[in-house]
């Protein structure tokens, strides 16, 4: 619950924290120098998938991740727009259910 609460101040520093300096700062505090990602919640659950192992996958490759939460059966979080490409990429051959 209190994660909710506290989320659009999550995604807000994480932006921040995780700026393309060629991003303006206006765009980066309205949260488009990110993208999120959308996981099917019980799939990625039956799967063995959680926000740590999800984290984990893409912090190897170098891609941070923020804003994880989950809402109407999905799970999601952001990355970096300058990476969202590349997370997709990894996702995908990971076997990660995403959504969009």
């Amino acid at each position: 619950m209190i994660d909710n609460l506290l989320l659009p101040l999550n995604n807000i520093l994480g932006s921040l924290r995780h700026r393309d300096q060629s991003v303006n700062l206006l765009l980066t505090l309205c949260g488009l120098g990110d993208r999120p990602f959308f996981v099917d919640a019980k799939a990625a659950r039956s799967a063995g998938w959680s926000r740590q192992r999800i984290a984990a996958v893409l912090g190897k490759r170098g891609i941070p991740t923020w804003g994880f939460g989950q809402a109407m059966g999905q799970m999601y979080f952001r990355v970096p727009l300058r990476r969202a490409k590349h997370a997709a990429a990894i996702l995908r051959a990971a076997g990660v259910p995403v959504v969009r």
